[in-house]
């Protein structure tokens, strides 16, 4: 079959867990033309260096002002894209049997004909918990997608990763488990904090500031390492700890290796990256993206359920740090990969 796979652009996350459905569809035989933009595409590029891709209109995602000001900026920017992507596909001349987009409404206002099927990937659908913005995009994001013949939801029945915020009572639902590229490894404990950023800026930029000045330790023995997921270049001011190696970016198979050495992980409590720990088992410190309430919902969440460590960004400290490479928590890694296969034998593919 001919897919055309649409993967939003905001940073990593869809790009990361649209990678685990890219790869089971070119293991089963299926041509795939890839739609995405920025780091996003860059990641996939290198993933699946084989894939034909169509470049998307891009928009950077910023949080910038107020709480209130970001918020509806992001909303207008999100409309903003659907429109572009509608544009773009009316354009198109490729003839697919099947369109898949994760968060990308706009690609399903383009059909070439009766034949195609169409599949939404998203896991916030009860966004009403975010008070009256949340509301209002839980509303655009129902009336947008009212095209689409399925909905795909990165999460088991059970909601064990999103809580309340990826339930939805749709007849077109189908949850179809945690969608990770990462494996669990049998791999000795040789980093001691392994601190992974994502996300868009400047709070990415800001976090790594920040935790590069904490991470500065009198032991120098212990193995730190950033993993920076940007592209852009640091600032060359900054001065780095002796004992803290950094990497601007990696591919998921070398991100699995280095997490599965790892004792102790920092990181966003972005959903990709939740069902990327869920999926190897590993515990961590939580840090959501200030003011983005769906990040902070999820750290809440799991930090009531005691899966993980959170902490504000602006309240984070050095014992934060260090409460966490004394923490000895073991949890076993959740397999759900059979949820994706039922998922897209039960639409042919």
């Amino acid at each position: 079959m001919t897919i055309l796979f649409a993967i939003q652009d905001w940073g990593l996350g869809h790009a990361t867990r649209s990678s685990a459905i890219i790869t089971r569809l070119q293991e089963r035989g299926h041509q795939l033309t890839l739609y995405s933009s920025g780091l996003a595409l860059s990641y996939l590029q290198t993933q699946h260096p084989d894939l034909t891709w169509l470049d998307a209109p891009h928009i950077d995602f910023r949080y910038d002002g107020s709480p209130w000001s970001s918020r509806v900026r992001i909303a207008w920017q999100l409309y903003d894209q659907y429109r572009r992507d509608r544009q773009a596909f009316s354009a198109l001349s490729g003839d697919y049997d099947y369109i898949i987009s994760d968060a990308r409404p706009g690609i399903c206002g383009f059909r070439q004909n009766v034949r195609q099927t169409s599949v939404f990937i998203n896991h916030q659908w009860n966004t009403s918990i975010y008070g009256l913005h949340g509301q209002i995009l839980q509303t655009m994001t129902r009336a947008l997608t009212r095209g689409y013949d399925h909905i795909w939801i990165p999460d088991t029945s059970d909601r064990l990763a999103s809580g309340e915020l990826s339930y939805l009572s749709d007849s077109r639902a189908t949850y179809v488990g945690l969608l990770s590229s990462l494996e669990p490894l049998e791999s000795s404990y040789d980093i001691d904090l392994l601190m992974v950023l994502s996300g868009p800026e400047p709070h990415r930029t800001e976090l790594e500031e920040i935790l590069i000045d904490l991470v500065t330790f009198s032991d120098t023995a212990r193995k730190i390492v950033l993993v920076r997921g940007t592209q852009l270049t640091m600032s060359a001011a900054k001065s780095i700890p002796e004992q803290l190696e950094i990497i601007d970016f990696l591919g998921s198979g070398d991100l699995s290796a280095l997490m599965s050495r790892s004792r102790h992980i920092v990181c966003r409590s972005g959903y990709s990256s939740i069902m990327d720990l869920m999926a190897l088992g590993q515990h961590a410190l939580l840090i959501p993206t200030p003011d983005q309430p769906e990040q902070e919902y999820l750290a809440s969440y799991h930090e009531r359920s005691k899966r993980f460590a959170t902490s504000l960004q602006r309240e984070l400290q050095k014992a934060d740090i260090l409460d966490l490479m004394q923490d000895s928590s073991v949890f076993d890694p959740l397999e759900t990969s059979w949820l994706l296969d039922q998922a897209l034998s039960e639409i042919g593919l």
